[in-house]
């Protein structure tokens, strides 16, 4: 069931993942006891992928493989270093405060490199991180100047067909285009978005990608090469998931997106665009997620001039980090959006 389930969460399937998981935690406790190393893994990866399904009990379980690998472990082993970094990712993270989750992954950096040294896959992952932390704080210098660093180092040890080289390649594009240094930019969205076809078209990066990259600035759709891309991805998700799944969908709404504004360059308009389940989706399981695409789809939004409705969930407020899913409300209506209800909770039909 680990194995299994590691695999539907590496190709983005998380509802049959967390199944899974689920059941290989309960049998991990049974068969291995409660402080095994094999009980650890289990419960790592299965707060992995209520991460990515924006569950508030995300974080138990980290926090539990966390306590037995550095019992078993020492503080100083690589699985605790993973550990941690996956506590920075979770959906419900116990650090309220930005600056503790942060110094988190600044702990993780420092970790790494203690035990890798200066270059290793699991450092650049880590300055991939501390990138979207400096992009966060609006160093874009300094974070372009990280996410440099890290698409380099897993390049080197790993090839230009690694996966995680897709957020990589996109944040460094965003973090250039607001700094409007725009060839680059568009190279780099090609680049993640050519590579998530490749090695993982139906996973919810791809669709997340594309979600940012419609969010962009309007020197990117103008770009026909990207929209081309836009389009194949699509119809790729189509071809291999079905017209009617729901990446399938989300994808869809943005090209549509993408063209809408790119045809807003052309010719006068107005569009209005609604968006559902606010403070936001989960179609990643890293932390930054949200913060990072609720700026950059609000940056979108006035870019191209686009109003738009937010509907809330409230129960996606019931959370440790609830200032902060508050603050990303508040974000919408300082952008000049309107909120609007979208019930307290709704039902899940994918789940039993």
């Amino acid at each position: 069931r680990d194995t299994l389930g590691g695999v539907y969460r590496d190709l983005g399937q998380f509802q049959t993942a967390e199944k899974l998981l689920r059941e290989a935690v309960a049998a991990r406790r049974k068969l291995n006891g409660p402080e095994s190393a094999e009980l650890a893994s289990s419960l790592n990866n299965y707060g992995t992928v209520l991460g990515a399904l924006d569950k508030m009990e995300s974080a138990a379980p980290v926090l539990e493989a966390l306590a037995i690998r550095r019992k078993i472990f020492g503080d100083k082993h690589p699985l605790v270093a993973t550990t941690l970094a996956n506590l920075s990712r979770t959906a419900a993270s116990p650090l309220e405060r930005f600056e503790d989750w942060a110094a988190l992954r600044q702990t993780v950096l420092d970790l790494r490199r203690e035990i890798f040294g200066p270059e290793h896959p699991d450092v650049a992952d880590s300055l991939y991180a501390m990138g979207v932390v400096a992009y966060q704080r609006n160093d874009l210098p300094e974070s372009a100047r990280l996410l440099r660093e890290a698409i380099a180092m897993r390049k080197k040890f790993l090839g230009t067909d690694d996966p995680l080289l897709v957020d990589m390649l996109i944040s460094l594009g965003w973090t250039l285009s607001e700094d409007e240094k725009w060839p680059e930019a568009e190279e780099l969205f090609r680049e993640g978005l050519q590579l998530a076809i490749k090695v993982m078209p139906e996973h919810s990066r791809v669709t997340a990608t594309l979600l940012r990259i419609a969010g962009g600035q309007p020197r990117v759709v103008r770009d026909d090469a990207l929209l081309a891309l836009a389009r194949t991805t699509v119809a790729v998700q189509r071809t291999r998931l079905g017209p009617d799944a729901p990446l399938a969908a989300i994808s869809s709404l943005a090209l549509a997106l993408l063209l809408a504004a790119a045809a807003s360059q052309a010719r006068a308009g107005e569009v209005a665009l609604t968006f559902d389940d606010l403070p936001t989706m989960a179609l990643s399981p890293t932390t930054d997620y949200a913060a990072v695409t609720t700026k950059d789809l609000l940056a979108g939004l006035k870019r191209h001039h686009f109003p738009a409705i937010g509907f809330v969930n409230e129960v996606k407020l019931e959370a440790r980090d609830k200032p902060e899913r508050i603050a990303r409300l508040k974000a919408w209506l300082d952008a000049g959006m309107d909120l609007g209800n979208h019930t307290y909770d709704q039902p899940h039909f994918t789940t039993d």
